[in-house]
């Protein structure tokens, strides 16, 4: 194996990354994929980030804020020294500019502007103090308003329609990183932005290189042409544990807010009735699937809360997998294999559906595989549907799907409206069409209560509703597998996980 730092042809100050797909923009208000949000992080900063460690709110573009005694104003001071990319001032306009352009109903990004419907007004106090008006208190109000994407207002203002500017490939941002270029299918490479206020980045170059298949970019990190990937678990189990590699790559286990899921469609009739969703969770060994195809990298789920976090009950177990009892369940509503072709049917209609996956996906290509072989033992025909990411994620959005494998990254304390609330189902992120009134008025009520330990306790009634309602197969948390070039130093593994920025390239 060739030295992690052997590839003469590379700029050592230059940092290579694997991605598996281009992602569906740069825009960061238009973006809802995890690789250009991955990107974008390089390339913007927010009013306020996440200390790494303590998860406290502390300051990044704005320098202090301050919050009235009814918690429904919030004023920032920005930085004065704050530029966008191309040297132009970053001013508050420029937030109420970003603002008006996600509450547009032109702008094509429902799954934001859930967040800031609460929002009375956003309006530039001075060019560097904006202030947010919130309509009802809303216990994310700090998070949400200081997170919130903005644009300059100098590219994006120029009346083009928004969805389909010119610039969504390559926009300006405030942080350390630019982006340069983007070679569709092959790479986009961010340079240090010249104009940032902080501190020196410490690589010259990002390139995001486009490799779909995780076995070659692991072999290209090993040949020195990567510097980081994340390993499929039977890479960490079985390929990285010579004396040789470990000389030359960190290994960094992590977990992260997320967990996997198989979606069912609540508009077909299969998936409509919460006891036959159940009858399937039970036809798939979540167990077995962690231990053979995950090699033990993985915690069963059994709601949409981060499992190793203070909101997630975990007095719930797991369905059991129970094929004799999912049977019965079938059999209860009408299910049965009548005209002996080894397929259940009811009223001459065949139990058979399409189950998608992403293209790029191994892990969820094997899953599919083992699924339909299961279910066919159980008298249910899957059809397998292989798709690449940006056809994948259009079907998702149109709704036009029986079943499908995806997975949620999450902040440590999520708001939940977005995916669940009934409102979201025609163009929020409530794909799978699912409605619970009672469910729908506790994710309003945890919106508006400000004391955590209150929260709290609402979230664990939200929880036994996901568990009784099996609106997904709630599958496993997946740990996060790294593998990184040794020829950094000061690599640290945090509660939010790596920091780029406190690397330090070694000169040896």
């Amino acid at each position: 194996m060739a030295s992690a730092c052997s590839n003469a042809d590379r700029n050592p100050d230059d940092f290579v990354v694997q991605i598996s797909a281009d992602p569906d923009t740069m825009n960061p208000i238009l973006s809802q994929d995890s690789i250009s949000s991955s990107i974008a992080s390089y390339m913007f900063d927010s009013l306020l980030d996440r200390d790494k460690d303590t998860l406290e709110m502390i300051p990044e573009l704005a320098e202090r804020y301050e919050i009235s005694r009814d918690g429904l104003v919030y004023r920032y001071y920005l930085r004065k020294d704050a530029k966008w990319s191309d040297g132009s001032p970053f001013t508050a306009d420029d937030v109420v500019f970003s603002f008006q352009t996600i509450m547009s109903p032109k702008t094509a990004c429902a799954h934001l502007k859930v967040y800031y419907a609460d929002i009375k007004s956003v309006k530039a106090v001075t060019p560097h103090i904006v202030e947010y008006v919130f309509s009802k208190r809303y216990f994310k109000a700090l998070e949400v308003s200081s997170s919130m994407p903005v644009l300059s207002r100098k590219q994006f203002g120029d009346g083009a329609d928004f969805n389909t500017h010119k610039e969504n490939r390559l926009p300006m941002g405030t942080g350390p990183y630019l982006l340069k270029r983007w070679d569709t299918g092959r790479r986009l490479v961010l340079v240090r932005n010249p104009y940032y206020y902080g501190e020196k980045p410490p690589f010259s170059e990002i390139i995001f290189k486009i490799i779909p298949d995780n076995s070659i970019a692991f072999q290209l990190l090993k040949k020195g042409e990567v510097d980081i990937i994340n390993l499929r678990p039977i890479q960490w189990k079985r390929q990285t544990d010579s004396e040789k590699f470990n000389k030359n790559f960190y290994k960094i286990k992590y977990f992260q807010p997320n967990y996997r899921y198989i979606a069912w469609n609540h508009k077909k009739d299969f998936f409509a009735d919460k006891e036959m969703r159940k009858a399937l969770t039970m036809l798939i060994n979540r167990q077995q699937i962690i231990d053979k195809l995950l090699f033990g990298q993985a915690v069963e789920v059994t709601a949409s809360f981060y499992v190793k976090g203070p909101d997630y009950d975990s007095s719930l177990q797991p369905y059991p997998y129970d094929p004799e009892k999912a049977k019965k369940i079938f059999e209860s509503k009408g299910w049965k294999d009548t005209d002996g072709d080894g397929i259940l049917d009811k009223n001459g209609k065949k139990f058979s559906f399409s189950f998608m996956y992403a293209a790029h996906s191994k892990m969820s290509e094997r899953f599919a595989t083992i699924m339909k072989e299961d279910f066919k033992k159980s008298g249910i025909e899957v059809g397998i549907e292989r798709l690449e990411w940006g056809s994948f994620l259009k079907r998702v959005d149109e709704r036009n799907f029986d079943a499908l494998i995806l997975g949620w990254s999450m902040p440590f304390e999520s708001d939940l409206y977005q995916v669940w609330h009934s409102s979201q189902i025609k163009d929020g992120s409530n794909h799978i069409s699912y409605s619970n009134p009672e469910l729908d008025r506790l994710i309003e009520t945890v919106r508006l209560e400000l004391d955590y330990k209150k929260r709290t306790e609402i979230y664990r009634k939200i929880h036994r509703i996901m568990y009784e309602d099996q609106p997904y197969t709630f599958l496993f948390c997946e740990a996060t597998l790294v593998v990184l070039s040794r020829r950094f130093d000061n690599v640290k593994v945090h509660k939010t996980g790596l920091d780029y920025r406190e690397w330090v390239i070694r000169r040896d």
